[in-house]
């Protein structure tokens, strides 16, 4: 086994330097080709929603959403229980049918993540993942329209302000990224597989191979006549 220094190991991806950089070529081709001709696309639209046991109020002039309660306590235990009904299979069966029955309730409780905005907001942002960003907007948008019916029938009281999704965004695959991270992988590989064949070499190659195994002066050596210059001395 060689007596391996950060030089050695340096010295070691420098030497091989091509094959590294062959290798982490092939994988990240091999990543983009499977992204852009091979796995199918995602798209995630994101809208939200506002719950308050108080009035919602906008402001037209400035669009802006203001809430007339005293307790934003209870308006936040509200949107805790909110996001645990709409997760329930009877709503998603209601939405399954209202989209006629396009995508069925198993699934779609896959397809909709549904979670708080922050620890202290009303807000619920709700995405749905579809393999096109028309679809994903649409069905996200029919969704979100079910909303203030189910909650005003569940929790009489409780006031449902929809935003609506307007685009989305491709969330598989990430191109770019798997692209990169084969590469790094590839050359990591590659430098992996160098790094035990160089561990398990046990033949002396040179000088300084010897001089690290043996504890023994050198007085010479043979030249390696195959690197010779001179045409006589390679024959």
């Amino acid at each position: 086994m060689k007596n391996l220094t950060l030089l050695s190991l340096v010295n070691l991806a420098i030497k091989h330097i091509i094959l590294i950089i062959a290798v982490a070529v092939i994988f990240a081709t091999a990543a983009f080709s499977y992204c852009e001709f091979i796995a199918e696309p995602q798209y995630s639209a994101k809208g939200s929603i506002l719950i308050t046991n108080g009035s919602v109020f906008t402001d037209e002039s400035t669009n802006k959403t203001s809430i007339s309660t005293t307790d934003i306590t209870a308006s936040r235990n509200i949107s805790y229980t909110v996001i645990d009904m709409l997760k329930t299979p009877d709503f998603l069966i209601d939405f399954e049918e209202v989209i006629d029955h396009r995508y069925k309730y198993t699934s779609l409780s896959h397809s909709i993540n549904i979670k708080s905005r922050e620890t202290a907001s009303l807000f619920i942002d709700i995405s749905f993942t579809s393999n096109t960003s028309a679809e994903s907007i649409e069905l996200l948008n029919i969704y979100l329209s079910l909303i203030p019916d189910f909650i005003s029938e569940s929790l009489p009281g409780v006031n449902c302000k929809v935003f609506n999704a307007t685009n989305s965004s491709k969330v598989y695959p990430r191109t770019t990224t798997t692209t990169l991270l084969a590469a790094i992988l590839g050359a990591a590989a590659a430098y992996g597989v160098l790094f035990i064949i160089t561990l398990l070499d046990t033949i002396i190659h040179d000088e300084e191979d010897f001089k690290s195994k043996f504890d023994i002066p050198v007085i010479g050596s043979v030249p390696d006549f195959t690197t010779a210059n001179s045409k006589a001395y390679k024959s």
